[in-house]
């Protein structure tokens, strides 16, 4: 599946972020969790005066169009 490529997504959007985890003797193991991506972005909007320019630098060259 090709990602879309931009930043306008949905508040309840989540999408699966995988992490490598290394249990107690030593083996890893990929787990995935489910990360609120349009809660997290809508965030940052209500919050725009609070970030920094380089934060909001980040956001505009992923498409973020408020940033």
């Amino acid at each position: 599946m090709e990602r879309k490529r931009y930043a306008g997504v949905r508040r309840p959007h989540e999408e699966p972020l995988e992490t490598v985890e290394t249990g107690p003797g030593g083996e890893e193991q990929v787990v995935v969790q489910q990360f609120a991506l349009g809660t997290w972005l809508n965030n940052q909007k209500s919050r725009r005066s609070k970030l920094t320019p380089g934060q909001l630098a980040q956001l505009a060259e992923h498409g973020v169009e408020w940033a």
